[in-house]
């Protein structure tokens, strides 16, 4: 997998001179992104065919006064009848976006939901390549990982409670939705575009969707030409990584795309693990990442589309599970613990992480005259082996192994929506559909060692304190002499299936009502929730073990209905009068479900359901003739049972969920681009954005955390008052792009600042607990070889050296921080046929 990467990425390379040249046989339809000429007035669309319209030409002077940006959108004709002016550059920060947002493809600026969206070159330029770098162009979005899994927060919206509770930032790519939290941080790979969903998308996107939805969509094959491109990148680290893509049309109505990538790098942390092994430990392991993925796209007739798709990652390293103690707690210190340097700690257990997916999913789309009728489907396996040192330290305190994780996972969708040649198309817009999930995940094995305990071979704290000669005679015998391991198995079940429907109806050209609503009925299940004792001689002697067979308790039916209401009012401000403001109601449901994790508390915990109330007033404009967009929302979401999680060996369980009462959030977030004086500088481009967030748990009583004082894990606390975890109060971006013209190419240069007002990862909000506000700089310059179509780019990420965290995670021995890199650089080569 890694040679055959990195061999396709070069061959590449190596046929990029043979290429057909740039006014020959390149693809210019992101040459139509930029267009310098005097907007025209269209008038907003509402579902019928565009009409060609004869313009009168301006006058020489007046079209030189200012230069404007006209975007080919979804409606308009092959965008290689337009003609870009000579000598002009054009800006990959600009670019006209089709978005699914609402489950059909509209433009960004005509859909009545806060999103941004992000074609590949877009997240190219920007230096996006992975989810937890998201933040950096969207405001109110934090993105950490907690023991390997993701933990996503949006606009005050999220959930900490990673283990056996489904996120509250949903993903999804290609439309299927991926419930497991485990690797949602990997590479992008060769993308077509990345939506972010603001806020509760409970009635078109579902289950569980009460935060908003990162939707990835990969590029499909082409039907008309054969496509091929490709990257190679060096950098800090030894990071190497070859990414490459080809599509193929195999027949007039047959093609298929193969895209993969490989990324291998050393860790950016200097730590050192298995010290209770090896004197002075070992080094981390490198950071391995693999993935292939195969596209088929089948239109036998005008009225059928076939897609279908394969995927396969692995996935090895440490990655966040390697963390150190940074400020130990009472009990860690009583046990010799001593705070760590986060960029060169030790840890006394083998740390390590190994995962692999393999995900298997379709379309079929079938048009008609009437309606057009969608059907999606995916089966998922996701398994995960790691090992974690819960102490962070060198200390043979605790580590738990998990052998392994995994998760199981069908799903299946029924879509039908109207369309341009539909009933009423010119005033109403309509979807209904049906949505099945079904999944089987948790632990098939999960231990916990305390102390280097071994009480088979005698050994405490990794030392002998039975003779080797006793403790041999003992284990002669036979017995189901306890190792000193506590073990669970920890699955749950869940069955899910929802029917939904939304509609627009338009009131002449000025207003839009959108109704819509879904219903959900839910069962979570406990399959299995056991503790045992590992014995000497490999039986697990089990000391409790139940599932929802034996107790009808341990099985819960959620039901839930999602209404929404959206008024959009088109004012005919700004430039063509495509402003729009909107003004939306809505609801929305996560389900109750279980903590199965129970090593000493024989109960699976449940959670109660939660659930939102949100109201959010926004609006979309362009001004200036097209010079800026600006788009901006303010939102009030009130939420009741939040769902809360901890971890602590001296919880009972080690893992617990418990309900604050209530929470909410309060604040506005706006996203600006603008061209700068455009008659002066060509291409230069400003992006800014920003969000500020009022959250608070209005209540939470009984709350079980750490003592802000000792550590100590304490119950019956009242965080009332607390900000919610993972959202700062104030975090936003700032970029300035320069595209501009040589006598041997373009060359594009991109700096940007990323700042974030600081978070606490806990409801305590203790010291220990939190963020501090930091900033992050970057900086790249590109120069594209156009014979070839060849793009050289060097960049620099936080070139001030911002100390900031992947992850801290709270345990009962103190903080253990997952330290993000400091300054790295590196050089990318990029190719596209």
């Amino acid at each position: 997998m890694k040679w055959g990467t990195v061999l396709f990425a070069g061959v590449a390379m190596l046929l990029s001179p043979f290429a057909r040249s740039a006014d020959d046989g390149r693809d210019e339809s992101l040459d139509a992104l930029l267009i310098f000429e005097e907007p025209s007035q269209p008038e907003r669309s509402s579902g019928e065919a565009p009409q060609e319209q004869e313009q009168e030409q301006e006058p020489e002077q007046e079209k030189d006064s200012y230069d404007t940006i006209a975007v080919g959108s979804a409606d308009e004709g092959p965008a290689d009848e337009i003609e870009r002016s000579p000598g002009k550059p054009r800006s990959r920060m600009i670019e006209e976006i089709v978005v699914t947002a609402q489950k059909r493809e509209e433009a960004l600026q005509d859909v009545p939901i806060s999103v941004q969206a992000f074609s590949g070159e877009g997240l190219d330029v920007r230096g996006v390549e992975s989810t937890d770098a998201l933040p950096r162009i969207t405001p109110g979005l934090t993105v950490t990982t907690q023991v390997g899994y993701t933990v996503t927060y949006l606009r005050g919206l999220g959930s900490d409670a990673f283990l056996f509770a489904d996120p509250s930032v949903v993903n999804y790519t290609d439309g299927v939705y991926n419930p497991f939290p485990l690797g949602q941080t990997t590479n992008f790979g060769d993308v077509e575009r990345i939506e972010v969903l603001k806020g509760p998308q409970g009635t078109l996107f579902g289950r569980n969707a009460i935060g908003g939805a990162i939707s990835v969509i990969t590029k499909d094959p082409s039907l008309d030409r054969t496509e091929l491109s490709a990257q190679l990148a060096y950098g800090s680290f030894d990071a190497f990584s070859a990414r490459g893509t080809l599509s193929v049309p195999l027949l007039d109505s047959l093609a298929m795309s193969v895209s993969a990538i490989h990324i291998d790098a050393e860790s950016h942390i200097d730590g050192r693990v298995n010290t209770i092994h090896v004197p002075g430990g070992e080094p981390l392991d490198r950071e391995l990442t693999d993935a292939v993925r195969g596209k088929l796209l089948w239109t036998p007739f005008d009225w059928l589309q076939v897609n279908l798709n394969g995927y396969h990652l692995d996935q090895s390293g440490t990655g966040t599970l390697y963390a150190v103690n940074v400020n130990p707690s009472l009990v860690a210190r009583a046990a010799g613990v001593q705070a760590e340097d986060p960029y060169r700690g030790f840890n006394n257990e083998d740390i390590y992480f190994d995962q692999s997916v393999d995900t298997l999913y379709g379309q079929i789309s079938i048009f008609t005259d009437a309606f057009d009728i969608k059907l999606f489907g995916s089966d998922q396996y996701i398994e995960v082996a790691q090992n974690y040192d819960f102490d962070g330290s060198d200390a043979p305190l605790v580590y738990f192994e998990v052998r392994p994780a995994s998760s199981d996972v069908q799903t299946a969708e029924f879509q039908i929506l109207s369309n341009d040649t539909s009933w009423g198309a010119d005033w109403l817009e309509w979807i209904a559909g049906a949505y099945y999930f079904k999944s089987r995940g948790g632990f098939d094995r999960l231990i916990l060692r305390v102390a280097s305990t071994n009480l088979a071979e005698g050994t405490l704290y990794g030392l002998p304190v039975v003779p080797p000669s006793i403790s041999e005679a003992i284990r002669s015998l036979g017995l189901p002499i306890p190792t000193g391991d506590i073990e669970t198995i920890s699955l749950l079940g869940t069955d899910s299936l929802s029917f939904f429907m939304q509609s627009t109806i338009s009131f002449g050209d000025a207003v839009d009502l959108t109704l819509g609503g879904r219903y959900q009925d839910e069962e979570r299940r406990v399959l299995r929730s056991t503790g045992g004792l590992r014995a000497a001689n490999g039986d697990l002697v089990n000391y409790f073990d139940t599932s929802y067979e034996r107790d009808p308790e341990l099985e819960e039916t959620t039901y839930a209905f999602s209404p929404k209401v959206t008024l959009s009012v088109y004012p005919g401000w700004g430039s063509g009068g495509d402003s729009m403001l909107y003004a939306t109601w809505q609801e929305a449901t996560k389900s109750a479900t279980y903590n199965v994790i129970n090593f000493l508390d024989f109960n699976p915990e449940k959670v109660l359901a939660e659930e939102i109330t949100a109201y959010e007033v926004g609006i979309k404009t362009n001004m200036m003739g097209g010079l800026l967009t600006l788009n901006a929302a303010a939102f009030h979401y009130t939420i009741q049972n939040p769902q809360i999680q901890i971890v602590s060996v001296l919880h009972g369980g080690v893992v617990g969920f418990e309900n604050a009462q209530e929470a909410r959030t309060i604040g506005f977030d706006f996203d600006l681009l603008a061209q700068i004086l455009p008659s002066v500088f060509d291409g230069l481009v400003l992006t800014l954005n920003g969000a500020y967030l009022d959250t608070e748990y209005t209540e939470y009583t009984n709350g079980t955390g750490f003592h802000t004082q000792t550590g100590v894990l304490t119950t019956g606390q009242d965080f009332s008052g607390n900000e919610v975890v993972r959202s700062p109060r104030f975090s936003g971006a700032v970029a300035l792009s320069q595209t501009f013209n040589t006598g041997i190419g373009p060359f594009e240069v991109n700096v940007d600042y990323y700042y974030n007002g600081g978070f606490y990862y806990r409801p305590e909000m203790s010291e220990s607990s939190r963020e501090h506000s930091y900033g992050v700089l970057g900086a790249q310059i590109s120069y594209l070889f156009e014979p070839w179509n060849l793009r050289v780019t060097a960049y620099g990420r936080n070139l001030t050296d911002a100390e900031y965290n992947y992850s801290r995670f709270i345990t009962d021995f103190g903080a253990l921080d997952a330290r993000a890199p400091l300054s790295y650089y590196g050089l990318k080569l990029q190719y596209e046929l």
